[in-house]
């Protein structure tokens, strides 16, 4: 009597791409990101002209961002935010002051947030929420995040400035994929592919086991299930045991002639 017994072990890993992410400009400086995808506390208007949050761009000629409130004791009120739209990975920034009018930011904090999530403040190394930013208003200063961020949303609130504050800036980070579409996971054959916000998971598939990278076929006749001198014959899945004559049964567990 042949019978087939289905067996299902599933073992799973999580895969980061935070780990392979090489940062690059999300967009500030080359306009990906729209000037709808940008938003500030408030703009400070003169006579000539405003400091709208879209002209915070990185290296944009006599362009910057200046919020209205021009004191210390009201910064605590400023900030300037970007929507990236989707969930990307975020490593750091980099800022920079107005280039002409000796205005920079001098000290600042960091913001982010998804959809649904409240925001967080991001820390240094040392656990302080205050990053150092510009000592002068052209030259360029790069904040490196401890641990790459997934978020939609980037907050920048000045704390401090020489002068006015006058800020450009841009995001550093990678762009999430959907390595399960592309087929650039290291899932193995004989293993599934389930992507995530920030990476993907592999998991083994039914019939068998491994950390989804690798993953190898489950040999059921392991456990010798067939009784009675039956012969277990393994297949994918499932075993089947091939009972001795005067034996039946899924596991040749009965006796069907009267010796």
């Amino acid at each position: 009597m042949l019978v087939i017994i289905l067996f299902s072990v599933c073992c799973s890993l999580a895969v980061s791409v935070e780990e392979s992410c090489q940062p690059r400009a999300l967009g500030m400086e080359d306009g990906t990101i729209q000037d709808d995808q940008l938003t500030a506390s408030s703009r400070h208007i003169s006579g000539y002209r405003d400091y709208n949050p879209w002209e915070a761009r990185l290296k944009n000629g006599d362009g910057y961002w200046r919020p209205h409130e021009d004191t210390l004791d009201m910064l605590q009120d400023s900030w300037i935010q970007v929507d990236l739209l989707e969930t990307v990975i975020i490593t750091g920034l980099e800022l920079q002051g107005s280039g002409r009018r000796d205005r920079w930011i001098t000290e600042l904090q960091v913001q982010t947030k998804n959809t649904e999530t409240t925001w967080t403040s991001i820390m240094d190394s040392t656990g302080n929420r205050i990053f150092e930013a510009n000592t002068e208003d052209h030259g360029i200063v790069a904040i490196v995040f401890p641990q790459p961020i997934s978020a939609r949303y980037l907050r920048i609130i000045p704390t401090e400035c020489e002068n006015m504050c006058g800020l450009r800036f841009e995001v550093m980070g990678c762009l999430l994929v959907d390595e399960c579409v592309e087929g650039t996971d290291t899932c193995d054959i004989n293993a599934e592919c389930h992507d995530q916000d920030d990476g993907y998971e592999c998991a083994c598939k039914p019939g068998f086991m491994g950390n989804g990278l690798q993953c190898e076929d489950i040999d059921e006749c392991t456990s010798s299930p067939c009784m009675n001198d039956g012969t277990c014959e393994d297949g994918q899945f499932s075993y089947s045991c091939r009972c001795a004559p005067g034996y039946t049964g899924d596991t040749c567990q009965t006796g069907s002639i009267d010796e």
